[in-house]
């Protein structure tokens, strides 16, 4: 099985954030602030993959191809692992491509 690449993921986010911010629209006091804003500063597809680009370089789930946004709070830095691996005892990283 191969992981995702660094372009699939920042879909991924892209698309929890157009989610974000539609709820936010319809209800905004249902939403957090935090993730309103991160929406805000993500959305735009440069400063999104700039900032995964970053988290690559770094160890763990962060970095992994693997990985997969945080369910309810979709931040680059928030990622775990899709095949349901502990970051502790994982025998499966794979970097992002």
């Amino acid at each position: 099985m191969t992981g995702k690449t660094l372009e699939e993921l920042a879909e991924e986010y892209l698309r929890a954030y157009g989610e974000i911010l539609e709820r936010a629209r319809e209800d905004p006091e249902g939403v957090r602030y935090e993730l309103v804003r991160a929406a805000l500063v993500y959305s735009d597809r440069r400063v999104l993959v700039e900032r995964l680009r970053e988290l690559a370089r770094m160890g763990g789930c962060v970095s992994c191809a693997h990985s997969v946004p945080c369910g309810t709070w979709p931040l680059p830095e928030c990622r775990w692992c899709e095949l349901g691996l502990s970051q502790g005892t994982c025998n499966r990283w794979e970097p992002l491509r």
